[in-house]
Protein backbone atom coordinates (compact mmCIF):
# COMPACT_ATOMS: atom_id res chain seq x y z
CA UNK A 1 0.00 0.00 0.00
CA UNK A 2 2.73 2.14 0.76
CA UNK A 3 4.92 1.76 -2.21
CA UNK A 4 1.53 2.63 -4.69
CA UNK A 5 0.83 6.05 -2.63
CA UNK A 6 4.86 6.71 -2.74
CA UNK A 7 4.45 5.96 -6.62
CA UNK A 8 1.44 8.07 -6.80
CA UNK A 9 3.03 10.87 -4.78
CA UNK A 10 5.90 10.48 -6.71
CA UNK A 11 3.86 11.24 -9.85
CA UNK A 12 1.71 14.11 -8.63
CA UNK A 13 5.05 15.62 -8.20
CA UNK A 14 6.32 14.84 -11.58
CA UNK A 15 2.66 16.31 -12.90
CA UNK A 16 3.42 19.39 -10.61
CA UNK A 17 7.14 19.49 -12.00
CA UNK A 18 6.02 19.33 -15.71
CA UNK A 19 3.34 21.47 -15.61
CA UNK A 20 5.81 23.97 -13.66
CA UNK A 21 8.14 23.69 -16.69
CA UNK A 22 5.32 23.90 -19.07
CA UNK A 23 3.96 27.05 -17.66
CA UNK A 24 7.59 28.81 -17.28
CA UNK A 25 8.00 27.40 -20.87
CA UNK A 26 4.76 29.38 -22.09
CA UNK A 27 5.52 32.73 -20.06
CA UNK A 28 8.45 32.99 -21.99
CA UNK A 29 6.98 32.37 -24.97
CA UNK A 30 4.15 34.86 -24.39
CA UNK A 31 6.98 37.37 -23.48
CA UNK A 32 8.55 36.66 -26.90
CA UNK A 33 5.23 37.09 -28.18
CA UNK A 34 4.48 40.74 -26.39
CA UNK A 35 8.09 41.71 -27.72
CA UNK A 36 7.13 40.69 -31.18
CA UNK A 37 4.08 42.35 -30.86
CA UNK A 38 5.52 45.66 -29.36
CA UNK A 39 8.40 46.02 -32.32
CA UNK A 40 5.45 45.53 -35.26
CA UNK A 41 3.69 48.31 -33.17
CA UNK A 42 6.81 49.71 -33.32
CA UNK A 43 7.37 49.75 -36.95
CA UNK A 44 4.05 50.59 -37.95
CA UNK A 45 4.23 54.01 -35.77
CA UNK A 46 7.08 54.66 -37.79
CA UNK A 47 5.79 54.13 -41.00
CA UNK A 48 3.24 56.35 -40.23
CA UNK A 49 5.61 59.08 -38.67
CA UNK A 50 7.59 58.53 -41.94
CA UNK A 51 4.33 59.03 -44.41
CA UNK A 52 3.68 62.30 -42.21
CA UNK A 53 6.74 63.47 -42.77
CA UNK A 54 7.28 62.71 -46.29
CA UNK A 55 3.80 64.32 -46.93
CA UNK A 56 4.85 67.62 -44.79
CA UNK A 57 8.11 67.60 -47.21
CA UNK A 58 6.35 67.43 -50.14
CA UNK A 59 3.73 69.95 -49.22
CA UNK A 60 6.93 72.62 -48.13
CA UNK A 61 8.44 71.77 -51.38
CA UNK A 62 5.25 72.42 -52.80
CA UNK A 63 5.06 75.75 -51.26
CA UNK A 64 8.44 76.58 -51.83
CA UNK A 65 8.13 76.06 -55.38
CA UNK A 66 5.01 78.40 -55.87
CA UNK A 67 6.49 81.00 -53.62
CA UNK A 68 9.88 81.08 -55.64
CA UNK A 69 7.80 80.86 -59.03
CA UNK A 70 5.42 84.23 -57.63
CA UNK A 71 8.70 85.69 -56.81
CA UNK A 72 10.33 85.12 -60.84
CA UNK A 73 7.02 85.82 -62.36
CA UNK A 74 7.43 89.31 -60.46
CA UNK A 75 10.48 90.12 -61.37
CA UNK A 76 10.20 88.52 -65.23
CA UNK A 77 7.20 90.94 -64.66
CA UNK A 78 9.41 93.69 -63.95
CA UNK A 79 11.90 93.39 -66.50
CA UNK A 80 9.48 93.07 -69.10
CA UNK A 81 8.00 96.51 -67.80
CA UNK A 82 11.24 97.85 -68.44
CA UNK A 83 11.95 96.69 -71.46
CA UNK A 84 8.97 98.06 -72.81
CA UNK A 85 9.18 101.15 -70.71
CA UNK A 86 6.32 100.78 -69.02
CA UNK A 87 6.66 103.30 -65.58
CA UNK A 88 5.78 100.93 -62.49
CA UNK A 89 5.73 103.92 -59.68
CA UNK A 90 1.78 105.02 -58.87
CA UNK A 91 1.34 108.87 -58.95
CA UNK A 92 -1.93 109.26 -58.21
CA UNK A 93 -2.15 113.13 -59.07
CA UNK A 94 -1.31 112.00 -62.62
CA UNK A 95 -4.08 111.10 -63.92
CA UNK A 96 -4.13 109.57 -67.49
CA UNK A 97 -7.14 108.79 -69.58
CA UNK A 98 -7.63 105.13 -70.42
CA UNK A 99 -9.51 104.59 -73.49
CA UNK A 100 -12.01 102.37 -73.31
CA UNK A 101 -11.53 98.81 -74.94
CA UNK A 102 -13.61 98.16 -77.67
CA UNK A 103 -15.87 94.72 -77.36
CA UNK A 104 -14.34 92.20 -79.01
CA UNK A 105 -17.07 89.06 -78.74
CA UNK A 106 -14.38 86.42 -80.61
CA UNK A 107 -11.30 87.84 -78.16
CA UNK A 108 -14.22 87.48 -75.12
CA UNK A 109 -15.42 83.88 -76.69
CA UNK A 110 -11.31 82.48 -77.02
CA UNK A 111 -10.86 83.61 -73.42
CA UNK A 112 -13.74 81.63 -72.11
CA UNK A 113 -12.85 78.41 -74.19
CA UNK A 114 -8.88 78.83 -72.68
CA UNK A 115 -10.29 79.24 -69.00
CA UNK A 116 -12.70 76.39 -69.09
CA UNK A 117 -9.57 74.10 -70.45
CA UNK A 118 -7.86 75.42 -68.07
CA UNK A 119 -10.25 74.38 -65.32
CA UNK A 120 -10.85 71.26 -67.01
CA UNK A 121 -6.88 70.58 -66.62
CA UNK A 122 -7.44 71.68 -63.19
CA UNK A 123 -10.03 68.98 -62.42
CA UNK A 124 -8.29 66.50 -63.76
CA UNK A 125 -5.34 66.65 -62.12
CA UNK A 126 -7.03 67.76 -58.36
CA UNK A 127 -8.83 64.15 -59.05
CA UNK A 128 -5.63 62.45 -60.14
CA UNK A 129 -4.20 63.42 -56.59
CA UNK A 130 -7.06 62.25 -54.88
CA UNK A 131 -7.20 58.88 -56.21
CA UNK A 132 -3.35 58.67 -56.24
CA UNK A 133 -3.74 59.46 -52.23
CA UNK A 134 -6.56 57.68 -51.66
CA UNK A 135 -4.86 54.09 -53.49
CA UNK A 136 -1.95 54.65 -51.03
CA UNK A 137 -4.27 55.44 -47.86
CA UNK A 138 -6.19 52.24 -48.77
CA UNK A 139 -2.91 50.45 -49.01
CA UNK A 140 -1.80 51.57 -46.08
CA UNK A 141 -5.05 50.31 -43.97
CA UNK A 142 -5.08 47.09 -45.81
CA UNK A 143 -1.21 46.51 -44.48
CA UNK A 144 -2.38 47.65 -40.76
CA UNK A 145 -5.49 45.00 -40.79
CA UNK A 146 -3.18 42.15 -42.15
CA UNK A 147 -0.82 43.26 -39.30
CA UNK A 148 -3.72 43.36 -36.73
CA UNK A 149 -5.59 40.02 -38.09
CA UNK A 150 -1.68 38.44 -37.73
CA UNK A 151 -1.77 39.74 -34.10
CA UNK A 152 -5.17 38.98 -33.51
CA UNK A 153 -4.38 34.65 -34.92
CA UNK A 154 -1.27 34.92 -32.71
CA UNK A 155 -3.60 36.08 -29.42
CA UNK A 156 -5.78 33.13 -30.21
CA UNK A 157 -3.23 30.10 -30.53
CA UNK A 158 -1.43 31.19 -27.60
CA UNK A 159 -4.83 31.20 -25.46
CA UNK A 160 -5.64 27.93 -27.10
CA UNK A 161 -1.90 26.85 -25.65
CA UNK A 162 -2.89 28.03 -22.40
CA UNK A 163 -6.65 26.11 -22.54
CA UNK A 164 -4.80 23.25 -23.56
CA UNK A 165 -2.04 23.33 -21.14
CA UNK A 166 -4.49 23.20 -18.24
Amino acid sequence: YHRRVHGELDQYFENQRFAASFNDELVEKWKETQMIKEKRLQKTRNLKSLLTKTMKDKLLSTRQEASKEVVEGIKEFTLNCQRLGVELKHDPDKKTNVEKAVFNPVSIMLKIKENTRKGELARKEKDKRKRRIMVETVKLQKEIEAKRQDEELQSQLLEKLIKEGN
